[in-house]
């Protein structure tokens, strides 16, 4: 998450749920698979930890766990003080079968 982003076309990153599933071919350029393999690598204990394993040609893939963010950064975007466009989800699923429905309303709220 960030209150900036490298991407020209939004202004922050806002993640709710990290995590996937593998769902169809077009997955396999997910590239949100492979950052979440190098952020799981970089520092264990994060929300990340066991979404991602190694396929057999030893390429990142979503293992189908999902983690709900921290409460603070779940109400982060409460604190963000001007406008901005912000990218939710980037590297997660909202509507993932494992998302209580609970979860979904905070995130709209």
């Amino acid at each position: 998450m960030g209150d900036k982003s490298k991407i020209d076309w939004t202004d922050a990153t806002w993640n709710p749920i990290v995590g996937c599933s593998i769902v169809s071919p077009a997955c396999t350029n997910c590239y949100a698979m492979a950052m979440a393999r190098r952020i799981e690598c970089m520092k264990s204990g994060t929300a990340y930890e066991g979404t991602t394993r190694l396929s057999v040609n030893g390429t990142p893939v979503w293992t189908g766990k999902v983690a709900q963010a921290v409460e603070h950064a779940l109400t982060q975007p409460l604190r963000w003080r001007r406008p901005r466009k912000i990218f939710v989800n980037s590297m997660g699923d909202l509507f993932h079968e494992s998302v209580p429905d609970e979860w979904i309303d905070r995130v709209f709220a």
